[in-house]
């Protein structure tokens, strides 16, 4: 299961890093899913699992990469980090909606996060 984890981590990474038109591109794809709310709760989820280079997300996406020097794993976790919090600053600079009280599993914000990879 922590190989799923680690690999949804890096999927979200690699998404934010390389979607064609860079992040204000990747802001205004989001704009495009029906369900705003559902959206902005999964993202919130992971705004929680990269909170910080040493939080879940950018050290899943160092482990996934199997990266075992320190230095290389600090830069990543770091680069994780920062691409992830400013695409989810721009997010929601975006869309100023109230979220609703409903309720979305990672499941679900993985599937989006697929279908842009897709893309890509």
């Amino acid at each position: 299961m922590t190989g799923s984890k680690n690999k949804d981590a890096y999927d979200i990474y690699y998404c934010v890093k390389n979607y064609p038109g860079g992040i204000d591109s990747l802001v205004e794809a989001f704009r495009t899913f029906p369900d705003k709310s559902i959206v902005k709760e999964g993202l919130m989820k992971i705004a929680d699992k990269f909170a910080s280079p040493e939080h879940f997300g950018p050290v899943a996406v160092a482990d996934f990469n199997e990266i075992t020097d320190m230095e290389e794993r600090m830069i990543i976790k770091r680069d994780a980090f920062e691409r992830v919090s400013f695409f989810l600053k721009k997010r929601r600079k975006s869309d100023n909606q109230c979220l609703s009280h409903g309720t979305v599993t990672m499941e679900r914000i993985m599937q989006i996060f697929r279908l842009i990879k897709r893309k890509l």
